[in-house]
């Protein structure tokens, strides 16, 4: 909305005596489709040349401002749910690894280094290769098999299947 001395005073007059602005620009601030703010600048007075007439520039600089607010809380949004699928994650007492369509162990959570007795994720990432027997008990080779497990996944979605695994000192854990 842009507000201006050309308006008539009885143009949204409960708005601009409430927000103590008889000349303004508000901007909705949208996230995910959802007005979640209203970013409201304006003046008091329109005086030529120090306070000219608000016009198409103000309005582009509001909405940019806007948009930028948008951005900030979609990021923050995004952070507060990955600390919040990470603590969860962490609190589950199965071994959940994350992987990229590289076929690259990226991240585990806290029970996968507990179940092969490691020191931590990072040493559970660096080892991921050493924690699965050469050949799975079907006679296929491990590697060869996890690229296709992973290929799978990534196609349809979903992918079920048993796997053999061991610790570093032979152990294994099916």
């Amino acid at each position: 909305v842009l507000m201006t001395g050309q308006d008539p005073a009885a143009r949204m007059a409960s708005f601009r005596e409430a927000i103590r602005l008889p000349f303004f620009i508000s901007s909705p601030v949208v996230l995910n489709g959802t007005v979640i703010a209203l970013l409201v600048t304006g003046r008091t007075v329109e005086q030529m040349p120090w306070m000219p007439r608000l016009g198409k520039s103000d309005v582009e600089t509001v909405q940019t401002v806007s948009a930028y607010l948008a951005a900030i809380l979609t990021g923050q949004r995004l952070v507060e749910a990955e600390e919040r699928t990470k603590i969860m994650l962490d609190a589950t007492p199965l071994c959940c690894n994350l992987w990229d369509r590289g076929y690259r162990n990226i991240a585990c959570n806290a029970e996968a280094p507990r179940l092969f007795d490691l020191a931590g994720k990072e040493e559970y990432l660096a080892r991921f290769g050493d924690l699965s027997p050469r050949y799975q008990p079907n006679g296929r080779l491990s590697s060869e098999l996890a690229v296709e497990k992973i290929q799978e996944a990534f196609a349809t979605g979903y992918c079920r299947f048993e796997w053999l695994h061991q610790k570093l000192n032979g152990d294994r854990i099916p």
